[in-house]
């Protein structure tokens, strides 16, 4: 008879040697107590080559289900003290406060705290990686989610093996395995998990998709569509890591890209005639590299992005901006192509792009950093410095008092 577990314990050990950093720190993992992440933390201490590396567990209470949380949490303190894993719990604070504030769903606002405090608790510990227990399954319905949204080729690339959260790495090494068969590799083991019943009720869209719209589709094609569905993305991130890969060959947008840094906003600038002449999968990848150094957040990227972007790359001139979010904003001013963050976000105020004569300094300069401008002032008068207008006044010596001298000579409109 074979072992359920033998297959799933390869796929995750494949996908830790490729990922894991080369470093003897701990790893953190993620530990709810569902089938997923018991399954995880069970086969790293299975694989008996990462025995050198300390591993230790996190739980987040994020106190939606009052009754039950509490359940789970006593259920994963006493399976790591068995599996004699160190563990720390939390409790999550005012999600609801977080959700109104950002605009999220409670979802979102539950995971955006969650991967937070793991990367807190990562620093602490001094772990190398943080590892999750997302599985096939998940991807799928990600996959799903996203092609609702019009997504991108790199979207649809579903939920990668490997990624980072604030600097720390985060690691799936269960992402090709199916929940089913983890469920079976924990029942040879004589392991038990606990169930999120709120999984089981289909109020969000996620288990919208999970518990109705996947069932559905299975039964019309008359086969289960998981890993049909699982196929597709592979060979999907399979082209999409070439594009990237020759695009990279050929064309670098780090040299192409200008940054530039000005009192309030900072981001970066290129011609638009270079944007326009490149093929879309080029000038897509070009956008969204100058966004991704702005931190712009995943819930906020979305083809529509692209698509203003053409129709203000395809404009005969002018200025245009867009607030995408969270301070963001792409531009276009004269002859040149602006990605942009400023430091307040603003949502209902026009974005100004930066004036004439900033973009010549820029182009010509290479870069623009508020602590490097100088100027050639020779008397009293009005001034333009990129996004500055400086007013100089004579003023008799006598009224000046020294401490305020430096102050008091010019003013920073």
């Amino acid at each position: 008879m074979s072992d359920p577990g033998k297959t799933v314990i390869q796929r995750a050990k494949i996908i830790l040697e490729e990922n894991l950093p080369d470093s003897d720190s701990p790893l953190l993992v993620a530990l709810s107590g569902g089938s997923d992440s018991i399954s995880l933390a069970k086969i790293l201490i299975d694989l008996k080559s990462y025995h050198g590396r300390k591993i230790y567990a996190y739980h987040l209470d994020h106190q939606l289900r009052p009754e039950s949380s509490r359940h789970d949490a006593d259920f994963v303190e006493k399976w790591c003290h068995k599996n004699s894993l160190e563990l720390k719990i939390e409790r999550a604070v005012d999600l609801e406060g977080i959700r109104r504030e950002k605009n999220y769903s409670l979802e979102e606002a539950a995971r955006e705290y969650r991967y937070a405090r793991l990367v807190t608790e990562a620093r602490r510990i001094d772990a190398s990686a943080i590892l999750t227990g997302h599985t096939l399954d998940d991807n799928v319905e990600t996959f799903l989610l996203r092609i609702a949204t019009g997504a991108s080729l790199k979207a649809l690339c579903g939920i990668p093996i490997c990624s980072t959260y604030d600097g720390i790495p985060v690691i799936r090494p269960l992402i090709n395995c199916l929940k089913e068969e983890l469920r079976e590799y924990l029942k040879s083991q004589s392991e038990t998990w606990v169930e999120d019943e709120t999984n089981l009720v289909p109020d969000t869209l996620r288990n919208k998709v999970r518990l109705q719209v996947l069932p559905q589709f299975s039964k019309i094609l008359s086969k289960d569509v998981t890993e049909p569905i699982a196929r597709t993305i592979f060979n999907l991130k399979r082209d999409s890591d070439l594009l990237d890969m020759l695009l990279e060959e050929n064309i670098s947008a780090e040299a192409i890209w200008k940054p530039f840094k000005t009192h309030w906003k900072f981001g970066y600038i290129m011609e638009n005639h270079e944007l326009a002449d490149m093929h879309s999968a080029e000038r897509y990848r070009m956008i969204l590299w100058a966004l991704n150094r702005l931190n712009l957040p995943l819930k906020r990227r979305n083809s529509g992005i692209f698509f203003l972007a053409d129709d203000f790359i395809n404009l005969n001139g002018g200025k245009r901006s867009h607030h995408i979010g969270n301070g963001i904003y792409i531009a276009r001013s004269g002859p040149v192509f602006i990605c942009a963050k400023t430091k307040e976000e603003t949502p209902n105020a026009e974005f100004n792009p930066i004036s004439t004569k900033a973009v010549k300094y820029i182009m010509e300069n290479k870069k623009m950093n508020e602590s490097k401008i100088e100027a050639n002032i020779q008397k009293p008068g009005k001034y333009s410095l990129g996004d500055y207008e400086i007013t100089v006044e004579k003023i008799d010596r006598t009224e000046i008092n020294s401490s305020e001298s430096e102050n008091r000579n010019c003013s920073i409109e």
